[in-house]
C-alpha cells in the first residue's frame, strides 16, 4: 500500500536525497531502484555509473526531458548494437512511436530493453565468451569467466555512454528540479 502511494505522489523529490530515493519518487523499473540503492549513490552518481541504456532512458524520460532528445539518444544508442535483430527495429518504432505520444513510457523502454538482451545474445565475441564462461564453471578457468563479463559489461556500458552523450545529466536534473543553475549536491 504505501510503496504504491509514493509511486503515485506527485510530489518533486528532494535535492539533497539519495538516488534511489529519487528513482523510486519518479516511478522507474524496481530493478533500476535496487541497484541503486545498492549502490549508495546521489542522482548525479546513478547517473554517471548506471550500467543499463534503458534505466537512464527511463529516468530520463519520467524526469521529464525533452521528447526529441530522448528519442535521438535511443535512436543512437539501437544504431550501435551490434546484430539486426527485430528487437532493435521494435525499438526504433517504438522511439518514434512515443515522440508522436502513440505509447507510454514502458512501451518506449521495454524494447528498448529487449534490444539490449538481444544485442548481448547475438553478438559472436559475447557468444563465445558466454560459451566459455559456462564451460568454466566448477573448473580451474576463472578467467575465462571474468573475460566473458567484462565483454558483457562492456557492451552495456558503452550503450549506457550513448545516452548519457545525448542527454546530460544538467538536463534531467533541470527537469526534475526546474533550475538553470544553482548549488545543488548534483553537478
Amino acid at each position: 500500500m504505501i510503496k504504491n502511494r509514493l509511486r503515485c505522489s506527485t510530489r518533486t523529490p528532494a535535492k539533497d536525497a539519495p538516488g534511489w530515493h529519487v528513482l523510486h519518487r519518479l516511478g522507474v523499473a524496481d530493478n533500476f531502484v535496487f541497484w541503486a540503492q545498492r549502490e549508495g549513490k546521489d542522482l548525479a552518481g546513478v547517473w554517471d555509473s548506471c550500467p543499463r541504456a534503458d534505466w537512464l532512458v527511463s529516468l530520463a524520460v519520467r524526469a521529464g526531458v525533452d521528447r526529441r532528445a530522448v528519442v535521438e539518444a535511443v535512436e543512437d544508442c539501437v544504431h550501435r548494437m551490434p546484430g539486426d535483430g527485430e528487437h532493435k527495429r521494435a525499438a526504433l518504432v517504438a522511439a518514434e512511436q512515443w515522440l508522436e505520444q502513440l505509447c507510454d513510457t514502458r512501451e518506449l523502454c521495454q524494447p528498448l530493453g529487449a534490444a539490449i538482451d538481444e544485442a548481448l545474445d547475438t553478438d559472436p565475441a559475447l557468444r563465445r565468451a558466454r560459451l566459455a564462461r559456462h564451460a568454466a564453471v566448477g573448473r580451474r578457468f576463472p578467467e575465462e569467466r571474468i573475460n566473458a563479463d567484462m565483454a558483457e559489461r562492456n557492451l552495456l556500458m558503452g550503450l549506457a555512454a550513448r545516452i548519457r552523450r545525448r542527454i546530460a545529466f544538467d538536463d534531467v536534473r533541470r527537469a526534475i528540479w526546474g533550475e538553470e543553475t544553482g548549488d545543488t549536491p548534483y553537478r
